[in-house]
């Protein structure tokens, strides 16, 4: 699990700047060819935002992810809204959790993010295929659709974090920072196997996973 703060310069931090971590997954592979992020934000803000800070062109116009949701997902093209969750499995060059986390390094001093670091890791083998970890999300995306940031209930990135690494690994974790956004939050590494009927007719629809 890795997490830093967003980039905000000093003369337009704010308090909740000082609060807000983001929190992600990083999945190392066998293979060891590429590692992958695992994370949650809001609906279509990959498409609206037109990238992801994970990739070297994150500052270019445009960056490859975008022509490639362009290409392959037009609908994700569009306003993001911050009410509802959009669950990102994102392929990333570093093919380890120390080439990441350098990467990030590098990308701090580019003003891309502030203080990140590997907040929790654990050498296991969870046993679990992509396509076990993609039919998970799958099942957890239509458990918790919505995204809170704060108050009950509340479902974002930190929650989800701790999730999926108790659904991995067995370990139940406390969410990794003692602010605000994380107050009150039970884990429910069950959504990953709790597969609602819509879930279940959309892979029937579109033959996904079979």
């Amino acid at each position: 699990m890795f997490k830093y703060r967003y980039y905000v310069d000093r003369e337009s931090l704010s308090m909740r700047d000082k609060l807000t971590w983001h929190v992600g997954v990083l999945l190392e592979w066998d293979h060891s060819k590429f590692t992958t992020v695992v994370e949650v934000g809001h609906l279509h803000g990959l498409g609206g935002r037109v990238g992801s800070s994970y990739y070297p062109d994150a500052k270019e116009s445009p960056t490859e992810l975008y022509e490639t949701i362009r290409r392959e997902a037009p609908g994700m093209v569009q306003p993001w809204d911050e009410s509802k969750a959009e669950f990102r499995v994102l392929d990333v060059e570093p093919k380890s959790k120390y080439e990441f986390l350098q990467y990030m390094e590098m990308e701090e001093n580019k003003n891309r993010y502030h203080s990140p670091s590997i907040s929790w890791s654990k050498g296991v083998t969870s046993g679990k295929t992509r396509r076990e970890v993609l039919n998970g999300l799958l099942n957890y995306a239509a458990m918790a659709p919505a995204y809170k940031a704060v108050g009950g209930r509340m479902r974002n990135c930190q929650t989800l974090g701790v999730d999926l690494i108790e659904w991995l690994t067995g370990d139940s974790l406390k969410v990794p920072t003692k602010a605000l956004l994380v107050f009150g939050h039970n884990n429910h590494p069950e959504y990953f196997t709790t597969a609602r009927d819509s879930v279940l007719l959309r892979r029937q629809e579109h033959k996904i996973f079979d």
